[in-house]
């Protein structure tokens, strides 16, 4: 079976590499509600404009 690309979509796990934090930490921000994600099968996938939103996100609140 060939493998499908989606450009544009992230896995956690590719969401966390991405922005240098946990597979836990994007986990936990999809459970709270602050990055949306879609679930297929047994994988969660994140839109990259929003995984980057967010993670911009969490270095303002950092920074304030």
């Amino acid at each position: 079976m060939t493998p499908i690309t989606l450009q544009g979509v992230l896995t956690v796990a590719g969401t966390a590499a991405r922005h240098g934090i946990s597979s836990t930490t994007v986990q936990k921000a999809i459970a709270r509600g602050e990055l949306p994600a879609v679930r297929v099968g047994a994988q969660l996938f994140v839109k990259a404009d929003d995984a980057d939103r967010w993670a911009a996100s969490r270095v303002d609140r950092r920074t304030r």
